[in-house]
């Protein structure tokens, strides 16, 4: 057995399961939907609003150009570089409770590395955050990867794929940005 059957095994355990019901497909796809990192985004602003805490501006600025850098090089580069289809493309018996399968390409997932990015971008500013936040937003990661293959859109490898690309862009925005302004980074 290669990695690409291995992918689709854990494919096939994870998108079509015994388990799919009302509720978890719901909630897989709320993980799933770009307007639980707005809310978090919003509700950061307003923290920083509120506070007038510069640190916390510039960490959301660094987050914001972390996953715009990352999201931009996936979906314009490496996605028609790697060409590989979605699994919703691909194969016959695909569950989608989402009921959409997005764009023909599939690895890396954006969403993935969106998600590994912002998780980089805190863990670098770890003195600014609080550590349970870091673990919640490494555990919302996750699951989000594990949403896009449970919806059907991606292959397991597409979504770790997805996460280690966006840690190593957070991670490199991060320190980028450290050495920028004379910090150790």
């Amino acid at each position: 057995m290669d990695l690409l059957d291995l992918d689709r095994q854990l494919f096939a355990i994870i998108n079509q399961n015994a388990f799919h019901n009302f509720v978890l497909d719901r909630l897989m796809i709320v993980v799933s939907s770009h307007s639980l990192w707005v809310a978090l985004l919003l509700l950061a602003i307003i923290r920083a609003v509120i506070s007038k805490d510069r640190e916390l501006w510039r960490l959301i600025a660094l987050v914001i150009l972390a996953v715009a850098v990352s999201d931009s090089f996936c979906a314009y580069a490496l996605k028609p570089w790697v060409a590989r289809w979605r699994p919703c493309h691909e194969l016959a018996a695909v569950a989608l409770p989402g009921g959409r399968c997005g764009g023909l390409y599939g690895f890396p997932s954006n969403h993935a590395v969106n998600a590994g990015a912002v998780v980089a971008v805190l863990a670098q500013f770890a003195h600014l955050v609080r550590r349970r936040w870091i673990v919640a937003a490494a555990s919302a990661a996750l699951l989000v990867a594990l949403s896009r293959v449970w919806l059907g859109v991606h292959y397991p490898a597409d979504v770790a794929a997805g996460l280690l690309f966006g840690v190593i862009v957070g991670s490199a925005v991060a320190a980028s940005f450290k050495l920028w302004r004379g910090e150790r980074a």
